[in-house]
């Protein structure tokens, strides 16, 4: 097989501008923020916030991003408070579990395996 044939034409890429051999750049989105108010069902106040967070190359310029979800006690961060970072999720792995399952501040009820 010659060497040419193992290289991809880049105008049948579809990742590849098809009038120029650079690939399709995406923009990155801006840094979004939603924050909701609730309270545990004993009333104790918490606030959840919903983010992404711009990964940046050296120059500072975003390349990727990252969504995180933040539950905090009470109104706002306390900093005397320990934080907890647990990571989960990704393509076969969704992250409702991490949720609703074990460290979110409410719980999915679900029937005991028999």
């Amino acid at each position: 097989m010659s060497e040419d044939a193992t290289k991809t034409d880049p105008k049948s890429d579809p990742k590849s501008d098809p009038k120029s051999d650079k690939p399709i750049e995406k923009p990155i989105p801006p840094e979004l923020v939603t924050e909701t108010r609730h309270a545990l069902p004993d009333g104790v106040p918490y606030l959840a916030t919903a983010a992404t967070l711009h990964i940046k190359n050296a120059e500072g310029d975003p390349v990727g991003e990252v969504f995180h979800t933040i539950y905090t006690r009470g109104e706002r961060p306390d900093v005397h408070r320990p934080i907890l970072f647990a990571f989960n999720g990704g393509p076969g792995s969704a992250s409702a579990w991490l949720h609703l399952g074990a460290w979110g501040p409410m719980r999915a009820e679900l029937p005991d395996p028999e």
